[in-house]
């Protein structure tokens, strides 16, 4: 077999995250309701990401590896995925499960929440709930307009449209 790899520390006195990758799932962290950064993925081809395993097809080395530094500042949220996440998440789709999100905390806290914690966890797995239920039924739609699909699009020259079936994971951070 054979795997992607992602993998992340952050320095709890400095803020500073730091990570390394192999292949094509990454992490983007939302500032202010906005995207802020978004990991570059590592592909030798167009769906073809590199990979670390025991065969001849997963031969990459940890010298390949992407490093990053980031400051984080509190409020930023971190979202992680899989292939299975990225290839169906447009942008427009991740802004509209953080609104929902956001929109919840809001809710949280005019109902005079216990405490400011509870409501953003609360957040942060509604946000994480939001965007499994979208993408896994994006992932199933063969006229949803994706990311895989523009990218299959412009790979093959052809109009090509719909969501990718694929493993999906997903990890939401508040900082």
């Amino acid at each position: 077999g054979s795997c992607t790899v992602l993998a992340g520390a952050i320095d709890l006195e400095t803020g500073e995250l730091t990570s390394v990758s192999i292949g094509d799932s990454i992490f983007v962290v939302l500032r202010q309701g906005e995207l802020y950064f978004r990991l570059p993925s590592q592909q030798i081809g167009f769906n073809c990401p590199l990979q670390v395993g025991h065969h001849p097809q997963a031969n990459s080395v940890p010298k390949e590896a992407l490093t990053c530094q980031l400051q984080l500042i509190p409020g930023d949220i971190i979202i992680a995925g899989s292939d299975g996440l990225w290839d169906n998440l447009t942008d427009e789709m991740l802004r509209y499960c953080l609104e929902e999100a956001q929109k919840n905390e809001f809710d949280a806290t005019s109902r005079s929440a216990t405490n400011e914690e509870e409501v953003r966890q609360e957040s942060l797995a509604l946000l994480a709930d939001k965007l499994i239920e979208n993408v896994a039924q994006i992932s199933q739609n063969p006229n949803a307009p994706t990311p895989w699909a523009a990218a299959a699009s412009k790979e093959y020259e052809k109009k090509i449209k719909g969501g990718k079936s694929d493993d999906i994971t997903i990890v939401v951070l508040g900082i």
